[in-house]
């Protein structure tokens, strides 16, 4: 069961990394390359509505105006260059 289990990872990581290779490159077929390697670890895609848009942290809402996406600027320009 281990063995098989850092197969899937193994090939995961590699379908990750052709699919920011694809995107890198513009071809638009990166996400559903992305989504295999999902699917090959049975990691869930729901992102929480509350956290951040680039590393899922917990992000505390202000009471009004404007939600925040982003926990850090570190975070935000990170993402940007993916």
């Amino acid at each position: 069961m281990v063995g098989q289990m850092t197969e899937r990872l193994v090939l995961a990581r590699t379908l990750g990394f052709v699919a920011a290779d694809l995107e890198q490159r513009g071809y638009h077929g990166h996400g559903v390359v992305r989504a295999a390697a999902r699917v090959l670890l049975d990691v869930p895609d729901d992102r929480d509505p509350d956290g951040c848009a680039g590393c899922r942290a917990v992000l505390v809402q202000p009471h009004t105006g404007r939600r925040r996406r982003w926990c850090s600027e570190a975070c935000r320009s990170r993402a940007r260059r993916r």
